[in-house]
This record gives structure tokens, sequence and C-alpha cells, in this order.
């Protein structure tokens, strides 16, 4: 068995969107340890996957938090956590509960040869070396004492980072700008939004406008690791991808109404469409009714989608 790591971090009902995940991975090739990292309990399906799961080669683990931040601000110290405690995992790879896999696993295998693996954002994706938030960025990063490396052209997507165990060491950069942003007095709450210790006199500026995905962004600065990075295509935010789909924004494919989604202008996407394709093997997560009522409700939503869009 490799001794490669999978891990994504999930709270509520999120635990569904990495149980397709999951399954997405197993269904890829993937052979390893795939770690649930959870605030409150395993999920319902978790006993029961395990067992076949192994059957596909895969360690399920499950680990919980107590920690009182946001999920997304644990990401970089779980992953320096987990390769710790395995001295002889060699790759670690991150995802969003809310990101399907598409690709055959060798393809993310080999991909880590070649540097950090990281995709473009669609917004802000040509964030350029001179864009006024990059220079607060480095401006604030020089006034606390860290070394900015290197300028980027692009801004990446939290969501997913791959990467061998010598080319972590952006992962401690990552953690440490948000433990100084912690202590700066701005925080993120478990709910996710944000809230300020002090008034926005300490951050008249607002150099950081989104959390984990700006001190990841400069934490890339900080560091002189080599980068393999791919479009927002990737994604499945632009048309013609083809590794991975993430469902942004609120309307996530397991709390969605299809059909009244598609009557006020919003049909569904590919993703939706790759989610419930990946809803039942090896892992069932939904009745086989619901999953067949999805599964129309989603075509005909599609077909509503051809009349009515919004731009």
């Amino acid at each position: 068995m490799s001794n490669d790591i999978v891990f994504t971090l999930f709270e509520g009902s999120y635990h569904l969107g990495a149980g397709a995940l999951l399954n997405s991975v197993v269904n890829s090739g993937f052979k390893g340890d795939f770690y649930l990292v959870h605030r409150e309990q395993p999920p319902v399906w978790f006993e029961p996957a395990r067992e076949s799961i192994a059957n596909h080669g895969v360690q399920l683990k499950a680990l919980q938090t107590s920690e009182s931040k946001h999920l997304a601000q644990v990401k970089a110290s779980v992953a320096l956590n987990l390769m710790e405690e395995h001295g002889s995992c060699s790759k670690v790879f991150y995802f969003d509960p809310d990101i399907v896999v598409k690709r055959n696993w060798a393809f993310f295998e080999k991909w880590t040869e070649f540097g950090v693996c990281l995709v473009e954002e669609v917004v802000k994706r040509r964030m350029s070396a001179d864009h006024p938030q990059r220079m607060l960025w480095k401006e604030w990063a020089e006034e606390k004492g860290f070394v900015v490396k290197r300028t980027l052209g692009k801004y990446f997507n939290s969501g997913f980072f791959a990467f061998r165990r010598e080319h972590c060491d952006f992962l401690e950069h990552w953690n440490a700008v948000l433990t100084h942003r912690h202590n700066d007095g701005i925080e993120v709450n478990v709910a996710g939004g944000y809230s300020q210790k002090f008034d926005d006199q300490d951050d008249p500026l607002q150099a950081f406008s989104t959390w984990d995905q700006d001190a990841m962004n400069l934490a890339l600065m900080m560091s002189d690791l080599p980068l393999s990075t791919m479009g927002p295509e990737e994604m499945d935010f632009l048309p013609a991808g083809t590794t991975m789909s993430h469902a942004v924004g609120s309307r996530k494919p397991w709390n969605r109404s299809y059909l009244r989604d598609a009557l006020v202008g919003f049909p569904p996407q590919t993703v939706d469409k790759v989610f419930w394709n990946n809803a039942q093997f090896p892992i069932r997560l939904f009745s086989a009714r619901h999953l067949t009522q999805k599964q129309i409700a989603v075509k005909l939503a599609s077909l509503v989608g051809r009349v009515y869009c919004r731009g």
C-alpha cells in the first residue's frame, strides 16, 4: 500500500461532500490513508465504510479537532501534523469537502514531482506581481519580520494543494502568517464570518480579504519552492477542465433544489453532475430512491437551463 495521505476538513452537512470526495478518490485509483478531519462526531457512514474502503487499498481514518477557529485556518497545521506523525509519508494531498476528483490518481502522483501543486482561482486569478493588494501583503510581511523571496503573477485557490515532503516549507510560512494575523486581533469564527477584536483602524486597508487563501498566496511568495500550477478550468470554474470539480458558493450539490434553482436562473453545473456520479460507490451516501430523484432533477433542471440562465 502507498504511504501517501489525502485529507479533508469538514463539519455539518459537509460530510456528504467529504463522502463524495472519498468515493471519487478511491474510484480514481488512490491507495493510502484518507483522513476525515472533523469538528463533531464522525459521519454516520464512517464505520460501515471502513471495511469496504480497505478492500480498495485505502485506510479510512477519522481525526477530531478541538480547534475553535474556522477549519479553513487549520489546513496548514493539520498537514504539518500528519507529516510529523507519519514519518514514511512522502506525499500529502488536501481537498476541500466540496471537491470531486475527475482524473486518474496516477496523474496526481506524477504532478507532485514538479513542485507544489496548485490551481488558480477564477476571481483575481491574474493578480499581477505589482497588484496593490499583493504589495500590501509584502509590506505587512516585512513589518512582521518575514522575508518575501519572490513575486508571483497568479492567485491560487486554497481548496486544493499537494506536495512532497521535501516541498513542505510553504506550510510553515502559511501557518506563521495565520498566527500573526490572529495575534493582530483579526480572526474568523466557526461560522466563517469575520470578527474583529479591535476596530477597523487596525486594518484600514483590508490587505487580507479572503483569510486563509490570501495567507496561502503570501506564503508562496515567502517560499522559493518550485510550483506546478493549472488554470481555473481544472476546478471547473471555467469550461474544459479534466482534473477536479469544486462546488464553490452556498449552493452545494447535496442541498440544492435543482428545479427551483433552474427556474430562477441557476441551472446545474458540471460539479453537480460529477457529485451525484460519485454519491453511491463504494460508499452509499443516499438511498437509491433519493439518488434517482436527484439525478432526474439534475436532468430536468439542465433542460430548463438551456432556455433560461442568468448571464
